[in-house]
């Protein structure tokens, strides 16, 4: 995603090549995961608040790679996991492409698996949505601030159960 311009371009070779080398991803399942990462660049990025804001273009560039990766990344794992009873290839072609990756690109796992009980794990799409609004608000460019609002957010959803 070339948040600047804004476009999505992806690139068939490197796609290709990563689908040989695996012993389970193949061509159509990486393209799925790739475009779906980079389509929630985009929506994060421009999509629009119900207020009508967006995530301000300078603030996205400058955020934590973390943050921009792991929302990323958090979406596109809920939607391969969405997709798990349909094709469940995308969802361990993901899972398979996630053991190979950096920090940024791992660290929304942190996010997820903190907080074991039934009730969080149902809510986490709430917990992950209110923590990005208010990191788009605020603005929150920093890692820790991120977090802080995750746990924040968690917070405020349990009261209001």
């Amino acid at each position: 995603y070339f948040y600047r311009r804004p476009e999505i371009q992806l690139y068939w070779l490197p796609i290709a090549i990563l689908a040989q080398c695996s012993p389970i991803a193949d061509t159509e399942s990486l393209t799925f995961i790739i475009l779906a990462h980079e389509l929630a660049h985009a929506y994060t990025h421009q999509g629009k608040d119900i207020d009508g804001t967006d995530w301000n273009t300078e603030q996205f560039a400058h955020c934590d790679k973390c943050i921009v990766e792991g929302i990323a990344q958090y979406y596109t794992w809920q939607l391969c996991k969405r997709m798990r009873s349909h094709t469940p290839r995308f969802e361990n072609s993901f899972n398979w492409m996630l053991e190979k990756q950096s920090e940024p690109y791992t660290r929304f796992t942190t996010w997820i698996e903190n907080d074991n009980r039934v009730n969080q794990k149902k809510q986490h799409g709430e917990v992950m949505r209110a923590a990005m609004l208010q990191t788009r608000r605020k603005p929150i460019m920093e890692l820790g601030e991120f977090e802080y609002e995750i746990h924040e957010s968690r917070k405020r959803l349990e009261k209001q159960r």
